[in-house]
């Protein structure tokens, strides 16, 4: 798991290329650790898809997104809260798309996590926003304290 976070730090710094040298890495041990079908290794392959997304290789990476959408929901069940989570990454990948995504996660989020959890807000906004409106590049999240 430190590896992961080592990769997503390199991504945020502007180094994509290591980052995704490194998160190819940590997929292969989790296969082999764990197997294809754990959830640890299905989000971490779903990560390395968002590496490759914004890294620009848009149409792999998507493709890596998808298949993490169906693997997690098929691993944890479609109301846990990373299947919803992975849906949530996929209706942001796909902003000619996001209004049904949206709606359908924003409801599923509401249901199974009620309305103030951080996926069913998160969802909520990936709804509202229009098909032009950027997204930003990463969620906000609080600074870390050093």
């Amino acid at each position: 798991m430190i590896s992961t976070g080592t990769a997503s730090v390199q991504r945020e710094a502007g180094d994509p290329r290591d980052a995704l040298d490194l998160h190819e890495q940590v997929v292969a041990g989790y296969r082999s650790m764990l197997g294809d079908e754990h959830p640890y290794t299905i989000g971490t392959r779903g990560n390395l898809g968002l590496m490759r997304w914004t890294a620009g290789d848009r149409d792999r990476g998507a493709e890596g997104i998808e298949r993490a959408v169906v693997r997690m929901g098929r691993a944890v069940g479609e109301d846990h809260p990373w299947a919803i989570g992975w849906a949530l990454n996929a209706a942001l990948v796909r902003p000619a798309d996001r209004r049904l995504p949206g709606r359908t996660n924003s409801a599923r989020a509401d249901e199974a996590l009620g309305p103030r959890h951080p996926l069913a807000v998160a969802c909520r906004q990936v709804l509202t926003a229009g098909p032009a409106d950027p997204l930003p590049r990463f969620w906000p999240f609080e600074p870390l304290v050093t």
